[in-house]
């Protein structure tokens, strides 16, 4: 889930302050205590954000064109995600134009839901349909509840780091300015468990909205002013990477993030400046590209996908009823069922609740983002932008079965070779199947795919400088 926001918070941070740097939002850092001060500089910020997205969810199967069964992808699913957040920042010079930063994010609201997508719920191969529920063909088994909602808030995960520009543009005029930023997310927010019967809509409470994460955050920054006068243009380049580290008891749920590139370019147009009031009028256009790598993370299903656990079967080939069966599951809550019968209303899976992260294929991100920076004299400055984007196509599922551990010469295991393929008891006596695959949405031929993804955000903030 925090791969859909990232962009749009990096956007808004970035532009806290204008102040004594006149340099570019992407590679402003406040002046601390110096030669020339004998005061270091302090921003203080309240602002909100808000992040949609929107995605159509489609599934690998088989249909019969008359000639036999023919692989295909056919659509299920749509879904829909808002988030909105209260945002409390603050920015000190420490020495020089080194500075510390922090956030607070407050989610106010954090919702998504699934809904069968137009024409489908009569032949869904997910739920309420012989497409979804075929006692004869052993995975076909109904995977989930549909339509579903989530409800999360609470405090967030709070933000920390440091910047610094070595080099400035304010030096020297024919200097660009250089910005190093080291930023850290800490896990202080309630832990998004996927499996939190919480954050459904028919208990009193929410679920939490943190993602159980140390995010590291390592960025440099460039721009460099076409001229001193007014209107004028400051250009920007960022280039940065996220390495994020789950906390022990996120990595017991299966919890695997993937690390994420990125690459931000874009331009300041200068309207009018005023250095000796310290005023400031000016807009932003730029782009962003983001690379996020393979990982078992949330993603458009994690809130909506039974947590089936092979390990807990004792056969090498799984049946119909192993689906039914509550103690193949990993976890437990009274009173919930993944999978309630349309029909009668009684729960196929009593005391499973749905939730569990999901392998998501590596993909990329692009957006586009506009916003404008207002500051009438130098102790208020307000800033406000709206970013829209999409990603391509990937796939949301699709765990591995297992690993193979038997040497080329292990001899056989169940009658055949237990080398090249995933066994329940191998040469070793050990059980290689993963205890996250699920047989129904993550072999080849029933994997989950997001597609038509749109993400649409935007922010509004004040700051007073001190």
């Amino acid at each position: 889930m925090r791969r859909w926001s990232s962009a749009l918070l990096g956007l808004s941070t970035t532009w806290l302050g204008a102040g004594a740097s006149w340099a570019a939002g992407p590679t402003q850092v406040l002046e601390g205590v110096g030669p020339e001060r004998k005061a270091p500089m302090v921003r203080l910020g309240v602002g909100f954000d808000q992040d949609y997205q929107q995605s159509r969810i489609t599934r690998e199967t088989t249909l019969d064109q008359g000639s036999g069964p023919v692989p295909t992808e056919v659509q299920e699913l749509d879904h829909q995600f808002v988030r909105r957040r209260l945002l409390v920042d603050g920015r000190v010079g420490l020495y020089r134009r080194f500075e510390l930063r922090l956030l607070a994010p407050i989610v106010l609201e954090q919702d998504s839901q699934i809904r069968f997508s137009d024409g489908v719920a009569g032949r869904s191969t997910i739920f309420g349909s012989p497409n979804a529920d075929d006692p004869t063909f052993s995975t076909r088994f109904p995977i989930t509840t549909v339509p579903q909602d989530r409800s999360r808030a609470g405090f967030g995960d709070l933000e920390v780091g440091l910047a610094w520009a070595p080099v400035s543009n304010d030096d020297r005029p024919t200097w660009p300015t250089v910005r190093l930023a080291a930023m850290v997310t800490l896990p202080t927010g309630e832990k998004w468990d996927p499996a939190d019967i919480r954050a459904l809509p028919s208990t009193d409470g929410t679920g939490g909205p943190g993602l159980g994460l140390y995010v590291f955050d390592l960025s440099v920054a460039l721009s460099k002013r076409a001229f001193l006068g007014v209107p004028t243009l400051d250009p920007y380049f960022e280039i940065g990477t996220r390495l994020p580290v789950a906390t022990g008891d996120m990595a017991d749920l299966g919890l695997d993030p993937a690390f994420s590139g990125r690459v931000r370019m874009g331009t300041e147009l200068v309207f009018a400046r005023d250095r000796k009031r310290d005023t400031f009028y000016g807009i932003d256009v730029g782009i962003s590209f983001r690379y996020i790598g393979s990982g078992r993370t949330r993603s458009q299903l994690t809130d909506y996908l039974p947590d089936f656990d092979q390990t807990q079967v004792d056969a090498d080939v799984f049946e119909y009823g192993d689906f039914a069966d509550p103690s193949n599951y990993s976890r437990s809550a009274e009173g919930v069922s993944c999978v309630v019968d349309p029909d009668t209303g009684d729960p196929r899976t009593p005391g499973v609740p749905c939730g569990e992260f999901t392998r998501v294929e590596d993909h990329v991100r692009f957006d586009g983002h506009v916003g404008f920076r207002i500051q009438p004299q130098k102790n208020f400055a307000f800033t406000a932008g709206v970013q829209v984007g999409f990603a391509n196509d990937h796939f949301i599922t699709g765990e591995a079965a297992g690993t193979d551990l038997d040497p080329p010469d292990a001899g056989t295991c169940n009658g055949a070779p237990c080398s090249g393929r995933v066994n329940r008891v191998n040469s070793r006596g050990v059980d290689e199947r993963s205890p996250y695959f699920d047989p129904r949405y993550d072999a080849p031929g029933g994997r989950f795919r997001a597609e038509d993804i749109l993400n649409v955000g935007f922010f509004v903030r004040a700051i007073g400088r001190f």
